[in-house]
């Protein structure tokens, strides 16, 4: 028996053709200024003393609490552009090569700019909220950039197959393990990590292209387009510059009376030769830390000044008992013993002084007041 004889007005459907096309990007090179200007600030920060130098630091815009919440609020974007020390500035580049080309590319120009800036303010707002200490680095803004390239590979981890899958897993143990070495060494600011990444992934959303098939005459693909607007795109990030604004206006009223901030400003007062002013903010300074020798110390060397020696020995007493290796507090302690008479504790505490100092002109001079103090014993 013969097969029944095909059809021919009948054809097999061919499968769909899969077509790969490429994605549109942009020349990446705000991020090779951003390299310039972190290096030239660099090179400016050791001409000017060194960029682990705690003054230079200030000067150039760390973040400082004290100088933010008293309105320097231009320091909510100087820090991204400072580092303290060569391998600082030599890992931040790095990282900022390799993820901000990246983002610049797959974003666009524009788009990277205000993803930077605002993920490295975001960073710095969460430091100002979280961390008393002074700190600065692109660090943030660099958390930025993995929290926006984790949105844009987990949206299209099926349009970018295997390796769009690979590249949003690395991205996830990069964020895991520099938050985790962050959270285990001390004198990392997490906080400002965190501020960057949150701030990263919520402006990849506004930000993230989205790709549209633009077809030829014949239907087939022929490339691929950003269908998303600049208008749209700031229709969306409007929002969370407002957040922003309105987060870092939060944490700078908290922070206005923070002992950081009191401690920051009782300093300003007593370089303007303000006493009143600086035993104010020094005092609520020690009765918020108790246990901060340098709030006790500042409150001494405050009451010193005034001529209230009975209290800047006790502010003094309380800094050494803190920190019983601080040759300045001893000393301090002791004139402040001479000026009340009582030369034995004077000399105890400058016998303890002479055991920490190596200075040979401080030595000297201790030995010299010693010397005094023996005709009174």
């Amino acid at each position: 028996m013969l097969p029944p004889a095909e059809d021919p007005t009948q054809t097999t459907p061919s499968p769909p053709r899969t077509v790969s096309l490429p994605l549109p990007v942009a020349r990446p090179v705000l991020t090779w200024a951003i390299l310039a200007i972190n290096l030239l600030v660099f090179l400016a920060m050791t001409l000017a003393g060194g960029s682990e130098n705690t003054d230079v630091l200030v000067r150039f815009g760390a973040k400082v609490n004290g100088r933010i919440a008293a309105g320097e609020y231009w320091r909510f974007f100087t820090p991204m552009f400072i580092h303290i020390g060569i391998m600082h500035l030599a890992f931040n580049s790095y990282a900022l090569f390799a993820l901000g080309t990246e983002v610049e590319r797959l974003f666009g120009n524009i788009p990277f700019a205000v993803l930077y800036l605002l993920s490295g303010a975001a960073g710095v707002v969460a430091s100002f909220a979280f961390n008393d200490h002074l700190s600065a680095g692109a660090s943030g803004a660099i958390f930025g950039l993995i929290g926006a390239l984790g949105y844009f590979f987990a949206r299209y981890r099926n349009l970018l197959g295997r390796a769009g899958r690979r590249q949003l897993v690395n991205i996830v143990l990069v964020a895991a393990y520099n938050l985790a070495f962050g959270f285990l060494y001390p004198g990392v600011d997490n906080h400002g990590h965190l501020g960057g990444l949150v701030a990263g992934v919520a402006l990849g959303w506004a930000l993230c292209p989205d790709y549209g098939i633009v077809r030829d005459v014949q239907g087939t693909p022929a490339r691929v387009v950003n269908t998303r607007t600049r208008q749209r795109r700031l229709l969306l990030t409007l929002p969370l510059l407002v957040a922003l604004v309105v987060g870092a206006g939060a944490a700078v009223r908290a922070q206005r009376d923070s002992f950081a901030v009191r401690m920051e400003r009782g300093a300003d007062r007593l370089d303007a030769g303000d006493l009143d002013g600086a035993l104010a903010d020094f005092s609520q300074a020690a009765q918020a830390r108790p246990d901060s020798a340098e709030a006790h110390f500042m409150l001494g060397y405050v009451q010193f000044a005034q001529q209230d020696y009975a209290g800047a020995a006790d502010s003094f007493e309380k800094a050494v008992a803190l920190r019983e290796d601080w040759g300045e507090a001893h000393w301090n302690l002791a004139l402040a013993y001479v000026r009340l008479g009582q030369y034995q504790d004077a000399a105890r505490h400058l016998q303890v002084y002479l055991s920490l100092v190596g200075s040979d002109a401080e030595r000297r001079e201790a030995q010299r007041l010693l010397g005094e103090l023996s005709q009174f014993r």
